[in-house]
């Protein structure tokens, strides 16, 4: 739930059409260790401060397809960082309301450059220990007047030599996340309500934080879900399932069944009762009770 509340909100007006996403079946904890695995990138021999990327093995994702998910929540070890509302700007797009936010690294903010956005932190407590660049930039003499640089891989790999620091700049990819309206339903109900009132959206109060409506509502009065009460005037409360009917009418047999049962007894008992009670007569004196009527009153 880390960063719903702070993150900044924003809106945008597009079509936006989403394929090939993978689906998050169920929960995803990433490993402890994939929050602190950084690349250093020196830019010059007396780079200052360092330039550290946040290196992020497959591994360490939900899927290793694409850094993308919906719907989706950011993994622990992140936080939300942006949120931003796309409304469709026709009536034939297949949402009407649908949510993109921006997953970065505890301690880190989003920033833009060259038109890519990216996770940005910065440390100075260190020490931290960083894997050294995958790759190396060279340096080509053309000619007498001039050189060419390019990059090659890295022989030692990343866990051939790696550095200790005490401060530096960290970037790196941010995990993005979509959810629609209806979403909601499918996450867990104390993080569906607070997502509800930072986006100011109204859902039924259902333990399953399922939505019903859109209607905006004021952001002071908190929303806690609460269990679903159906009125007795509700026609639908008042229909039978098929499972229903079939526990009534094996529940109406066996009740036949015992009340037959029952009545036979009672038959028998009364049979054998009258038989008694005339033998009693006989014998009994006239101002004493039959002993069977006496039981039978009691």
């Amino acid at each position: 739930m880390a960063g719903v509340v702070e993150a900044g909100l924003g809106s945008t007006t597009s079509d936006l059409v989403i394929t090939g996403l993978p689906a998050l079946t169920s929960i995803f904890t990433s490993k402890s260790e994939c929050a602190d695995k950084v690349i250093l990138v020196q830019y010059g021999p007396a780079a200052d401060p360092y330039q550290l990327i946040q290196w992020v093995p497959n591994e360490c994702f939900p899927s290793a397809s694409v850094p993308t998910y919906s719907p989706g929540i950011c993994p622990d070890g992140y936080g939300m960082v942006t949120i931003t509302e796309y409304h469709p700007s026709s009536s034939a797009s297949d949402y009407s309301r649908l949510w993109k936010a921006s997953c970065c690294p505890s301690g880190m903010t989003m920033t833009a450059s060259y038109e890519l956005s990216y996770c940005k932190g910065f440390f100075e407590n260190g020490p931290i220990t960083a894997y050294r660049d995958v790759f190396l930039i060279m340096t080509e003499t053309i000619s007498d007047t001039s050189t060419t640089e390019y990059m090659i891989e890295n022989p030692d790999g990343l866990t051939g030599n790696m550095t200790v620091l005490t401060s530096a700049t960290i970037t790196g990819e941010p995990i993005v996340i979509y959810w629609q309206v209806s979403d909601l339903s499918k996450f867990d109900p104390d993080y569906a309500s607070l997502l509800a009132r930072r986006l100011d959206i109204e859902i039924t109060p259902t333990a399953a934080a399922s939505l019903a409506s859109e209607t905006a509502r004021p952001s002071s009065s908190p929303f806690v879900p609460s269990p679903t009460s159906i009125s007795p005037s509700d026609p639908a409360s008042q229909r039978l399932t098929t499972g229903a009917k079939a526990g009534i009418g094996v529940g109406a047999a066996v009740g036949a069944v015992l009340l037959s049962i029952a009545a036979f007894l009672l038959y028998k008992r009364h049979m054998r009762s009258a038989s008694e009670t005339k033998y009693h007569k006989q014998t009994a004196p006239q101002n004493e009770q039959p002993e069977l009527v006496q039981a039978r009153i009691s």
